[in-house]
């Protein structure tokens, strides 16, 4: 089989040096880019590294999709995908159902959290402003100074505007909820190898 060294964690200078007489090394998110890739090429290495979720190929190639069970894999349940690109380099998709699960969950309870901390934030200002417009109203019935009623305006305009941005934070977003569904549990590997899946 193919000499392998994972050698993720390392930059791409020490990748180079230790690869020397490898056939494959792999590189992490924080490694990879296309200049780093094609660098790799001149240096005459073949690599595998994971493209980060936000990556445009993986939709484009349908790579957030993998629909295939990974026959050969013994430690879960995981789904797969591979396709040729354009530049004749492989995408390898690699799907999760149990890491799926447990980013859906941690999404939901996540952003559930911050929409009560806004209710309960939207709810608090809504009460001030109210209380600011009794004020003013007394002092405007009482022939207070104008000073006095103008400082009150513009609390009065800031507690507006703040509840009304709170008004906006006070929704899921569904569309962002399934633009990241698609991505929970996925990891999409980019290499010049041409083999099955499981190999990956």
């Amino acid at each position: 089989g193919e000499e392998y060294e994972d050698m993720s964690g390392l930059s791409l200078d020490e990748i180079k040096k230790k690869a020397v007489g490898l056939s494959l090394a792999t590189m992490d998110k924080g490694v990879y880019s296309e200049k780093a890739a094609k660098s790799m090429k001149e240096s005459g290495l073949m690599y595998l590294a994971p493209l980060k979720r936000n990556d445009k190929r993986i939709e484009l190639y349908g790579m957030d999709d993998p629909c295939e069970p990974l026959t050969g894999y013994s430690e879960g349940n995981i789904l797969s995908g591979k396709c040729k690109m354009d530049d004749g380099r492989f995408l390898y998709s690699f799907r999760d159902p149990d890491i799926a699960h447990h980013e859906d969950v941690a999404y939901i309870a996540s952003h559930k959290k911050d929409l009560e901390e806004v209710r309960v934030e939207l709810k608090a200002k809504k009460e001030q402003l109210k209380k600011c417009i009794s004020l003013r109203n007394e002092q405007i019935a009482n022939n207070c100074p104008q000073k006095e009623i103008e400082l009150i305006n513009k609390k009065i305009s800031s507690l507006q505007d703040k509840i009304s941005s709170l008004e906006k934070m006070n929704v899921f977003d569904e569309n962002k909820y399934r633009e990241a569904k698609r991505k929970f549990g996925l990891v999409v590997y980019i290499t010049e190898v041409d083999v099955a899946p499981i190999l990956i």
